[in-house]
């Protein structure tokens, strides 16, 4: 939806309307926001979540953008832990795509396992 118009947008605006809000309150995101600040800042609250998960010894094993919602205000939701395995485990998943050229080739039964 941010994107609607053609071309980058260039204020964050775009994408607190799409997830349908103005970003008032405990928001990550403001209107007038630049859009770059805007994404890095959505980005380090979903490589916190991440950290937050592999310090609790999980792994998601499929992270794309269609498996992060972005909520009023900017909060980004990690969602979809089908995938989701114990950190340790060396199995290969996820959506082609979006895995690693490790995965893939541990997917594929080339190589190690994935790591």
């Amino acid at each position: 939806a941010a994107f609607a118009g053609g071309g980058s947008p260039r204020r964050a605006d775009p994408v607190l309307a799409a997830a349908g809000e103005t970003g008032a309150g405990s928001a990550v995101v403001r209107p007038g926001d630049p859009y770059p600040l805007a994404v890095a800042a959505i980005a380090a609250r979903v490589a916190a979540a991440l950290a937050h998960l592999h310090a609790a010894g999980t792994a998601h094993r499929d992270l794309k953008p269609a498996n992060v919602l972005v909520g009023p205000g900017g909060h980004p939701y990690l969602i979809d832990f089908n995938l989701a395995v114990a950190a340790g485990d060396r199995a290969a998943g996820g959506t082609p795509a979006y895995m690693a050229p490790e995965q893939l080739r541990a997917a594929a039964g080339v190589g190690g396992p994935a790591d």
